[in-house]
């Protein structure tokens, strides 16, 4: 316990070393790499002493968090996310939308590495910052249609010159969510888990894989119509529902979503099968 403490400590001190060397110098959190690292590294810390119940730690870091937001946001250096990412920044909302999409992105690289009990933090944070609130259903609610998912843009800034960055941020994200219904050691997400899952899939990564037109925009949908189908299979009865009748609207239309689902099924075979043969069923004479 006291060797937990310790090593608790160790991080905090690390991370406020590195936020004070960059937080304050907008030139340097204008690289996007920078900025994606300080946000790993803080919402990872968070998650650690909210674990711990360490409130007051936990708000302390939250106050640091909004300070890399403000300070990356008004140093954000559009030459860097033109030469890494290809897209355009032309004004603030701009800024704020590649911004919403770096801290995406660090919550899904935290989502693949923290410990179980700080996942739901980490879920936490993407409805926070990515489900908006034109569409917020509950398991007791019947009037949320397929219609309102993909015109639901919440909080989301969608134009063509970020389509890039956006295409990444969704398919990392929803990479990472898939992951985290099927974790390969650990215990199941809990039902309340998988429903935040339903509801960031529903209300944020649909809708945008639905806009996106890139060149890359189908592998984002195919892995939005894997993370559907994992849904489907683990849900309970009235989120299953829900996505049954989002998967019954993409076989209506002969485009892209059709698509991406028959992709996502082969996928989920081709796995199928590949564990099947790695691991053999013992036939006891």
């Amino acid at each position: 316990m006291i060797q937990d403490q310790w090593d608790l400590r160790m991080r905090v001190l690390g991370t406020l070393s590195t936020c004070s060397l960059f937080s304050g110098d907008p030139s340097r959190t204008g690289s996007v790499t920078i900025l994606q690292t300080l946000f790993q590294t803080l919402f990872s810390l968070q998650g650690s002493l909210l674990a711990e119940g360490d409130l007051e730690g936990a708000a302390y870091v939250l106050e640091l968090i909004n300070g890399v937001k403000k300070t990356g946001r008004e140093g954000l250096n559009a030459s860097l996310v033109m030469q890494q990412y290809g897209d355009q920044i032309g004004s603030e909302a701009d800024a704020q939308a590649v911004l919403d999409c770096l801290i995406i992105m660090a919550l899904a690289a935290c989502m693949e590495n923290v410990l179980d009990g700080e996942r739901r933090y980490m879920l936490n944070n993407v409805m926070a910052v990515k489900v908006g609130t034109n569409c917020v259903c509950s398991p007791s609610s019947n009037d949320c249609s397929q219609d309102d998912w993909l015109s639901a843009a919440g909080s989301s800034h969608y134009l063509p010159n970020l389509r890039r960055i956006e295409t990444l941020c969704v398919t990392r994200c929803t990479r990472a969510l898939l992951n985290f219904l099927h974790p390969t050691d650990g215990p199941r997400p809990s039902a309340e888990d998988s429903y935040l899952v339903f509801k960031i899939l529903t209300e944020w990564s649909i809708p945008t894989a639905h806009t996106l037109v890139s060149d890359g925009s189908f592998d984002c949908k195919v892995v939005s119509a894997r993370l559907a189908l994992s849904i489907l299979c683990i849900s309970e009865k009235w989120t299953g529902e829900a996505i049954g009748t989002v998967i019954e609207h993409w076989y209506r239309d002969s485009g892209q979503w059709k698509a991406a689902f028959e992709a996502a099924i082969q996928i989920v075979v081709r796995t199928i099968i590949f564990h099947a043969r790695e691991t053999p069923l013992c036939l006891h004479r």
